[in-house]
């Protein structure tokens, strides 16, 4: 099992992932534009990241590899996972002002074609 911390504080650019019983790097990805959501998936397996520009990038924890890549719109404030983790559900938002749309998708992991 791992577990995340994200630096720098304010604005997220790059996700640290490492191993909780060692605390050694498994990995580190960089978000050029930054991320604002990271979720586990219930069993472990994947790692979801939700950028600034609407994207999903839903990863092996172990590795780092990404599995999915998933289009959510705007910028991802939230991502959660049912309790099987077989659907992946995000709220995006351009802004939160009222005049633009906000965003709640539901993706079926098991249909969506593997990066």
């Amino acid at each position: 099992m791992a577990v995340v911390a994200i630096v720098p504080p304010g604005h997220f650019t790059r996700l640290y992932v490492f191993r909780a019983d060692t605390g050694a790097e498994r990995f580190t990805r960089d978000f050029d534009n930054g991320f604002r959501d990271v979720s586990w998936s219930p069993d472990g397996r994947r790692l979801a990241a939700g950028d600034t520009t609407g994207g999903v990038t839903v990863m092996n924890p172990l590795t780092g590899a990404a599995e999915f890549h998933l289009g959510a719109g705007d910028s991802v404030f939230d991502i959660s996972w049912n309790a099987d983790g077989r659907f992946l559900a995000t709220f995006s938002a351009a802004a939160f002002d009222g005049e633009k749309p906000n965003n709640i998708r539901v993706y079926d992991l098991d249909a969506v074609q593997p990066d």
